[in-house]
Parts: structure tokens; sequence; C-alpha cells
């Protein structure tokens, strides 16, 4: 009877947790090589919007939260699958030594989509997300840029942790830091 115990008091435990502490946390796998389970995660994707005749200069940066893989108007669930980013070395300018140069950096060039029951979706050229799928359909009147895609959770110490995944307008970059360039994400 004694043995019962501890497995009764941590089902008690576990119910009154709430939903979010309960859930699978995903896994992180980064270009350094290091696992990070995330919890309480949601892909984030970036966008700026203007309105008709205003310039550019005053678009003004939001985000739209999803639980899954939005391209152009399909949104794509990912429980269960893995989704693996393939990086390629791109030219950019960086300050070095205080002057401006032109140096080599890896960048997210495509991602490739393996569903729980072993299809595979390769988007070697992403299609950003309609407008419709992030501003809303009455975003009609406004000018409409996507400019990248970020997961964000927190980590199992309840550290919040954000990464670029991949951009679709050459104005922004994902770090070239490869302890901050993800490789791979296993969804539960």
């Amino acid at each position: 009877m004694r043995a019962a115990w501890p497995l009764a008091l941590a089902a008690l435990l576990l119910g009154a947790l709430p939903a979010a502490a309960q859930e699978v946390p995903i896994q992180v796998e980064l270009r350094d090589g290091t696992t990070i389970p995330l919890q309480d995660w949601t892909l984030s994707y970036e966008y700026a919007s203007w309105d008709k005749g205003t310039p550019a200069v005053f678009a003004q940066t939001r985000r739209h939260e999803a639980r899954m893989l939005i391209e152009d108007k399909d949104e794509i669930p990912l429980g269960g699958s893995v989704l693996e980013f393939r990086y390629e070395k791109r030219r950019s300018q960086r300050e070095v030594d205080g002057e401006m140069k032109s140096v080599e950096i890896e960048q997210p060039a495509s991602f490739t989509l393996t569903k729980a029951n072993g299809d595979r979706k390769k988007f070697d050229h992403p299609e950003p997300p309609h407008r419709d799928r992030l501003a809303g359909e009455d975003s009609g009147g406004q000018l409409f840029q996507p400019r990248g895609l970020d997961l964000r959770g927190s980590t199992l110490t309840g550290t919040r942790r954000s990464f670029c995944l991949f951009t679709y307008t050459a104005m922004v970059e994902c770090s070239d830091d490869p302890a901050q360039q993800v490789v791979r994400i296993t969804f539960p």
C-alpha cells in the first residue's frame, strides 16, 4: 500500500496543474548541437502593414501567433511532425574593424516538413502567408509585407526564448550564430 502513495500523489498534483504545464514540450535542435525543450510555444509571423498612399517608412510591424505552419492560404497542422531547416551561405554587409565589409553568413534557405505518417513536403521557396491569414480579411485597404517566421516559447525553467526560423524578404536576416539557428523542431 505504501508504494501506491507516491503515484497517487503525483497523479493528484498533475491533475491540479494548468493545461500548459502538462503540455509535452517541442524539441528544438540548434546548429551548435544543443537541444532545447520549449513549452507554451507558438510560431510568430512578423509582417508590416501601412495605409495605401502612405510611405512604407510609416509601416507598423505586427505579429500573428499560430500553432500551425502557414504557407500562402494553407494552414498546416504540426502535431507529430518534424520540421527541418537547411542553411546556405549568403553575402551580407557587416561592420568589421570599424569598416563595412561584405561577408558570407549562413541563413535559412529552405525547410522540409515530415508528417507523423511519413509524408514529406519540401519548401524550397516557401510562399509567405497570405494577407488574409495574417492580417484578416478586412485589411484590404492596407499594403502588406510579410517579413519573417519566428519560434517563441519557454524553456522548462521558464526562460522565454525566440528563434528566427525563416525570412520572406531580404530586409530581414536571421542570426548567423549557430547557437541561435534552428535545424530541427520535433512536435509531439
